[in-house]
């Protein structure tokens, strides 16, 4: 029996699609499990396609995530594929907060592959490399917890971040129904 290395790409699909099979049963939302079979990494508005739509329940504004985080909501359905606006996309901005203490603030897509953390209600908020942000489920689109992005260079009230889901990564994604 010839056995894959566990960090190979078997392994890694296989690590992948436990984590989701994790995720599943811990989100009783769930409204479809689907493959995310394209997406638009070079053009300036930055999209994926589901391979669920209608006919499996889901509908414009319900987010989606991944295994690593969120991947964005859908903006379009069809009957059998919807379109997804990536977290990245110039258009996406997500109510989150900083992991510790709370700090709230606003991922906001960049459309380069990164997002800007940006804070909210407070002045001079210092942002440091690797602080981590979820959603906050302010807006009641987003369930609280979903982890979004990591801060890579420090700011005052303004940071770039990189998204925990990467466009590289999709596979398998989450739609859920919307938080409230």
């Amino acid at each position: 029996v010839h056995r894959q290395h566990p960090m190979g790409p078997a392994g890694r699909d296989n690590r992948r699609l436990r984590g989701l099979l994790q995720l599943r049963e811990a989100t009783p939302d769930t409204v479809a499990t689907a493959r995310i079979v394209s997406s638009s990494a070079s053009s300036t508005r930055r999209f994926g396609i589901l391979n669920a739509g209608r006919w499996q329940g889901v509908r414009p504004g319900m987010p989606v995530r991944g295994p690593d985080g969120l991947i964005g909501r859908i903006v379009e359905a069809g009957p059998n594929s919807a379109r997804v606006l990536l977290t990245i996309d110039a258009e996406s901005v997500i109510p989150v907060q900083r992991i510790g203490d709370g700090l709230p603030a606003l991922a906001a897509g960049r459309g380069d592959g990164l997002l800007d953390i940006r804070s909210v209600g407070t002045t001079n908020a210092r942002l440091k490399p690797g602080d981590r942000f979820i959603t906050s489920g302010i807006g009641g689109l987003y369930t609280p917890g979903v982890l979004v992005a990591h801060v890579l260079k420090p700011g005052a009230d303004s940071a770039p971040a990189k998204p925990f889901a990467e466009a590289n990564t999709f596979d398998f994604a989450i739609v859920s129904a919307p938080f409230l």
